[in-house]
């Protein structure tokens, strides 16, 4: 939502609009949808009602201000004048089923968009083709080949590369304390984390934090579900490959990379997927 100018929506005179909105913190617009947000709460604009829309909202019944952003988004542009074409959903993280939640909406909305009959043709027609790939991959060798000697080779050198706006650090997890009595039905866990620098001498690498700072952590698969996918992909952890961009877009790339670290660090990988 960062790319896309605030003014730009009162134009927005024949698609529909769908607005998916994840709230942050207190109720707060994450850091991609602040501009957006602070534009239509600034009162930038007084009229939308060129506008058909939509809102599906992301939340956690964990939380005090469940799926706020959600609630914003569809009151504000009904209240520009705005037409809505489906009643605002919020899906339910705590429930463990976000995705599910989501596809009965979108095919609700189809069915509204186009006509029961029609959504159920299209539904029926609708054939899975492979989306546009945006970038070109090209194998380079096994690690420590000469070919693949640009590719990082340890988690934190990768993600700093990954990440070049952000100071990136390896922490120790110091405890972990889970605070829901019932845990199967949503987990929240108090965690604290050791900051201190690995060395007297290496200050630059202490993470330093303050009161109701933004604090983002790089996820980690693990080894065992890294080899498990790529053995089911048929490919070798050690290969290294390089990516380039076919496509015009706004994107930090960092372009040569280990299958290693790619299944490990960067994607999203469910080890026990929903049957359903």
């Amino acid at each position: 939502m960062e790319a896309y100018p605030p003014e730009k929506l009162q134009e927005e005179d024949e698609a529909p609009v769908i607005f998916l909105m994840a709230t942050h913190g207190e109720g707060e617009p994450t850091d991609n949808a602040a501009a957006f947000y602070r534009f239509f709460e600034e009162e930038r604009c007084d009229n939308l009602k060129s506008v058909k829309f939509a809102v599906f909202g992301l939340g956690n019944r964990q939380y005090q201000h469940f799926g706020a952003m959600g609630v914003w988004a569809d009151a504000k542009v009904a209240a520009l004048g705005g037409t809505r074409l489906h009643e605002l959903a919020i899906g339910d993280d705590d429930q463990g089923d976000m995705e599910g939640e989501f596809e009965a909406w979108r095919e609700s909305l189809w069915r509204t968009l186009c006509g029961a009959d029609a959504a159920d043709s299209a539904s029926a027609a609708r054939s899975l083709a492979p989306a546009a790939a945006q970038f070109e991959c090209t194998w380079l060798g096994p690690a420590g080949s000469e070919a693949a000697a640009a590719a990082p080779a340890d988690a934190l050198t990768f993600l700093s590369r990954a990440h070049p706006k952000h100071a990136v650090h390896a922490c120790r997890v110091a405890s972990a304390c889970e605070l829901a009595q019932q845990p199967q039905h949503g987990s929240v866990k108090h965690l604290e984390l050791a900051c201190a620098a690995p060395t007297a001498k290496d200050t630059a690498a202490r993470l330093t934090y303050a009161m109701a700072d933004d604090l983002a952590v790089y996820p980690d698969n693990g080894a065992a579900l890294a080899a498990s996918v790529a053995a089911r992909l048929g490919l070798e952890l050690e290969q290294v490959f390089e990516l380039t961009l076919t496509l015009t877009l706004t994107l930090t790339l960092t372009p040569t990379l280990t299958l290693t670290l790619t299944l490990t660090l960067t994607l999203t990988l469910n080890p026990n997927p929903n049957p359903t």
